[in-house]
């Protein structure tokens, strides 16, 4: 791609990648001097440089300018890096439908189990904690929320490989380091928010602050989905912008589960939705496997996946790794990861 079709004014020069980090090697590339928490990319334009950087984009004053360098200045670098990201790669989130899930605890699982019922339908990745997954591709996890261009980049290479559907864990320090903004998200889910990751936002205050400005920015097409029994959740979704639904066990829900009978090896209850109730039998055990399934439900049904078309794959679970994962090699006791 030509950097003047990114930049009004900038010379005609092909850039074939973008980073934010000075140590990745990228020929022909654009440096975003991004400032994190302990480091400013204005300090290593010159190592960006060395590893293929054409053109630098930055916001503070600079000492020094390669002449073979084209160097832009923005006031806001990251907004700038989320807009260049969304174009240089042809806008993947939206030719996916994409199903961003936050909180405390739970994102692994639920993203999991949206992809495994999901993915029987229509082509679904996956991106998070435990690994990036799409088609017959295996790859290692990045951080939880990927970088801008890594996001972007694995976004199109589903959109490439022919994915329809995305599920994405959202992490607070993503939200907060501004990683999402220029993904379009078409559900977004909240589990749970408990005491963690305050070495990063001081306090709950701030750590709810970064989850639910996720939702405050979630667009009117959207749909929130959110834990009606969790003490943050209906104040996380409360300036939303477009259409809420909950879940839950414990207070009335549009998806609720009523009459748990917990098991060491499966779990039934009913499924109360909207009008209609579900028997539902599943492998999952423990109570909060049942609020993740729940959520689960509730993000696929509310894109108008039927329940029933999916209730028989309940029960046999594929199990995700070390959430609660059964081991059985025929011994005379229960073992669980």
């Amino acid at each position: 791609m030509k950097l003047n079709s990114l930049f009004e004014n900038a010379p005609d020069l092909e850039i074939q990648g973008l980073m934010s980090d000075s140590r990745k090697k990228r020929p022909n590339s654009i440096f975003f001097c991004v400032k994190g928490m302990m480091n400013d990319g204005h300090r290593f334009i010159s190592q960006a440089i060395k590893n293929g950087a054409v053109c630098i984009v930055y916001s503070d004053p600079l000492e020094e300018m390669d002449p073979s360098v084209t160097y832009i200045r923005v006031k806001d670098v990251v907004k700038v890096y989320n807009q260049v990201a969304d174009i240089f790669y042809n806008s993947p989130s939206k030719k996916m439908v994409i199903f961003g899930v936050t909180g405390t605890n739970g994102k692994s699982s639920v993203t999991n189990l949206i992809k495994n019922l999901l993915n029987e339908k229509v082509p679904t990745g996956y991106i998070g904690t435990i690994s990036i997954e799409y088609g017959t591709v295996k790859l290692p996890p990045l951080l939880t929320t990927p970088e801008i261009d890594d996001l972007h980049g694995i976004l199109h290479d589903m959109v490439e490989a022919g994915m329809k559907a995305c599920t994405l864990e959202v992490s607070s320090i993503g939200i907060e380091q501004h990683r999402i903004d220029s993904i379009k998200f078409d559900v977004g889910v909240f589990t749970n928010l408990t005491h963690d990751h305050l070495d990063y936002h001081g306090t709950m205050e701030n750590y709810f602050a970064a989850k639910k400005s996720f939702f405050d920015h979630l667009p009117e097409e959207a749909i929130a989905i959110t834990n009606a029994d969790d003490p943050y959740g209906l104040a996380i979704v409360e300036d939303c912008k477009c259409k809420v639904l909950t879940y839950g066990i414990n207070k009335p829900a549009d998806y609720q589960a009523v009459d748990i009978q917990l098991q060491k090896d499966k779990t039934v209850f009913t499924l109360k939705c909207i009008d209609k109730e579900y028997r539902v039998e599943t492998n999952l055990v423990a109570l909060f496997n049942i609020y993740n399934l729940l959520a689960a439900i509730s993000a696929l049904h509310s894109k108008g996946i039927p329940i029933e078309s999916f209730l028989m794959k309940l029960n046999h679970f594929d199990q995700i790794e070390g959430r609660m994962e059964r081991i059985d090699v025929g011994q005379p006791f229960n073992v669980i990861v």
